[in-house]
């Protein structure tokens, strides 16, 4: 916008000094004569606010004192405000006029009604606690303790087959992604119960599973007509979207390994494997590099005895998204309840 001369001394008005102390400003006002004073006094004093309740007033002594302005009554401004806050909140009428009395209440009156509100919110929440249908294990849930029971078998990085460990894996990783897992479930002693339950009884029908799958694989003519490791670890991670990699093959070549032993008893079979893992971590102590080559000799021992099929794919070390997440739960890199979807 183009600036125009009252703009310009408007801005030079802004600028300039302000006038000295105590140099009185005539602007607004006039001259008036003695005359004029005296008639003029009263209505000069009542436009000035002087001598009423807004302004100030003379004491006994001829002095100033500040006048006390009248308080505006509370309950009124209260009252307005919370029949236009209790509006807002698109409250019935009868709740609005009941916001109204209740401003008016004393404060033992009003102690009184909160309590008794919240005791008839208490009996509320009962009825619809109660009205809740039994928890009961959904098809979906069902499918996801299969899987990732499963997924958990299949990973390289489980210390233990049998036990808790693999059972608190699985129970982890549903409480960590909450694959139609109910919020707050793991809360419920009753309903969290039967999440447990559920997931012991899968590993227990997989391990059992994978031992007659195991045994099937040796051939009654001898191991070079016995089923070759890649086979057999597609036949384990059958319906489980799990990727054939070399960690994996190697964790079959272990079982076949402990089963061909004489370890048949579903007792020994999977104490004997948890205890040969223990071993070989011992033996290692711990290096993941060392530990990698043991289970690659046994990998290798494996296709050596039982063959391997020919245009046998190139296996990777790197798995699949899905596992990878799992084997992080496992190894504490997700730590449960960090992540949402």
């Amino acid at each position: 916008m183009p600036s125009t001369s009252l703009d310009d001394s408007l801005l030079a008005a802004m600028e300039a000094a302000s006038s000295p102390p105590g140099t009185p400003s005539n602007l607004g006002k006039r001259r008036r004569s003695s005359t004029d004073e005296g008639d003029e006094s009263e209505a000069e004093g009542q436009s000035n606010g002087e001598g009423d309740d807004l302004g100030v007033s003379d004491d006994d002594n001829g002095e100033d004192t500040p006048a006390v302005c009248p308080a505006p009554r509370p309950e009124r401004n209260l009252a307005l405000y919370a029949k236009r806050y209790a509006a807002s909140k698109k409250l019935r009428r009868d709740q609005v006029a009941a916001v109204e009395q209740f401003v008016g209440d004393d404060a033992n009156t009003k102690m009184l009604k909160l309590y008794t509100q919240g005791l008839a919110i208490e009996n509320r929440l009962e009825k619809i606690i109660t009205a809740q249908p039994v928890f009961q294990i959904s098809p979906d849930l069902s499918r996801n303790i299969t899987e990732f029971s499963v997924a958990v078998l299949l990973s390289s990085k489980i210390a233990s087959y049998k036990g808790d460990i693999p059972r608190d894996h699985v129970l982890n990783i549903l409480k960590t992604f909450r694959y139609d897992l109910p919020p707050g479930i793991e809360y419920v002693p009753a309903d969290w119960g039967k999440v447990v339950s559920a997931v012991g009884t899968a590993l227990t029908q997989k391990r059992s599973v994978w031992k007659k799958q195991l045994k099937a694989s040796f051939h009654k003519d001898g191991p070079k007509h016995s089923t070759d490791l890649y086979s057999l670890t597609r036949k384990l991670a059958k319906n489980s979207n799990c990727q054939i990699t070399v960690p994996l093959c190697c964790r079959v070549a272990l079982m076949r390994n402990i089963y061909a032993d004489g370890n048949h008893s579903d007792r020994k079979f999977w104490d004997a494997i948890d205890e040969r893992l223990e071993w070989i971590r011992e033996k290692a102590n711990g290096d993941g590099k060392k530990i990698v080559k043991m289970f690659k000799v046994l990998m290798k021992e494996d296709m050596d005895k039982y063959g391997s099929v020919e245009g046998l794919p190139d296996l990777e070390d790197v798995i699949d998204e899905r596992q990878q997440r799992v084997d992080d739960v496992i190894e504490g890199v997700i730590s449960t309840g960090s992540h949402s979807d």
